[in-house]
């Protein structure tokens, strides 16, 4: 498994990874993968903090 940071060519993969995550989750309100994009628009965020996991190449994870 390979961590890296995040780079904005990822983020429709982790959209649809996030989405795919909390579709079936007991306690989603179906919106995890908008709020991720809302999170990196806003002031706070620290794109060097935003690390993604990829196993065989494919992007498997994000944080």
């Amino acid at each position: 498994m390979l961590i890296r940071k995040e780079e904005s060519k990822d983020y429709e993969i982790i959209y649809s990874v996030v989405k795919a995550a909390f579709d079936s989750a007991e306690h989603s309100d179906g919106n995890e993968h908008d709020l991720v994009n809302a999170l990196r628009k806003g002031e706070a965020f620290i794109p060097e903090l935003s690390l993604i996991a990829e196993m065989d190449g494919r992007i498997v994870g994000g944080q």
